[in-house]
């Protein structure tokens, strides 16, 4: 008699070992692996309308880029013309006294349609009062006026002392400080006193640390400490909510500017 086949023993399946807690990324990569592998195809046409999705979008931010960035020669009809890229309220220097008192309303209006909010003008000394005590405000008046009209806020430079209260050594130099700072202390307090909470910025002198800014001479950090806080008390004396901006100074430049701002700063 033929003897009985014995069936082949069946192996045991390998356990799959547990190592214990694994991150929430990692199981859910696991879980991701394994409906791929379930479902190829829509997976596949996922991943072509992901690819397709960012394709749109690159191409639709480059549009929106070039059209802002590379908008090439304007005719000047665009508004608006300026754009702050900090969304920040925009700010420029001007010289408004270059206008007649009739322009000045379209060069307001101009600078307000532009949305520039503040501006820098320079307030000269040297035209407000020629004479000691003589004051000639006809044609700082309408600059204020027409600013205040059209909500732009203007920061006074006052600077550029007259040939009179200037040193005798230095009647010539337009630039120069005052031989005495009691003298920019009557000014500083008769132009905030007249314009009161319209000139709510105060600029006491222009890159005092340039040689031509300072009559000439080596720029003194001593000496514009002095008039600076001369004139911050007459301001602050006539209108206690002015603001009292430094000056600007002029940047080192190897061979120009024998003491560059951060160096004038540092006394």
């Amino acid at each position: 008699m033929p003897r009985p086949s014995r069936a082949a023993p069946r192996m045991p399946r390998p356990t799959r070992r547990r190592f214990g807690w694994q991150p929430p990324l990692i199981q859910l990569g696991q879980r991701l692996r394994g409906r791929v592998q379930r479902f190829p195809d829509a997976n596949r046409l996922l991943l072509c309308l992901l690819l397709i999705g960012t394709g749109i979008a690159i191409v639709s931010a480059g549009a929106i880029s070039d059209v802002t960035l590379h908008r090439g020669v304007e005719t000047g009809g665009e508004a608006p013309w300026v754009r702050h890229p900090t969304g920040r309220d925009l700010a420029t220097n001007v010289d408004l006294t270059q206008f007649a008192p009739e322009q000045l309303d379209a060069v307001a209006a101009a600078l307000q349609a532009g949305n520039f909010r503040y501006v820098r003008q320079s307030f000269a000394w040297s035209e407000i009062e020629p004479e000691p005590g003589i004051y000639r405000w006809e044609r700082y008046d309408p600059i204020v006026d027409v600013l205040s009209r059209h909500f732009i806020t203007p920061v006074a430079v006052l600077h550029r002392a007259p040939a009179w209260a200037r040193s005798p050594d230095q009647v010539t130099a337009f630039d120069a400080p005052p031989a005495r700072f009691a003298d920019f202390e009557r000014f500083v307090t008769a132009v905030v006193g007249r314009y009161g909470d319209r000139l709510p910025f105060v600029q006491l002198w222009d890159q005092p640390n340039q040689p031509e800014r300072w009559g000439g001479v080596a720029a003194d950090p001593a000496q514009y400490v002095e008039l600076l806080g001369v004139g911050s008390n007459a301001a602050r004396a006539a209108s206690p909510t002015t603001l009292i901006v430094l000056a600007e100074f002029a940047p080192s430049r190897a061979g120009e500017i024998p003491d560059g701002d951060v160096q004038f700063l540092r006394g």
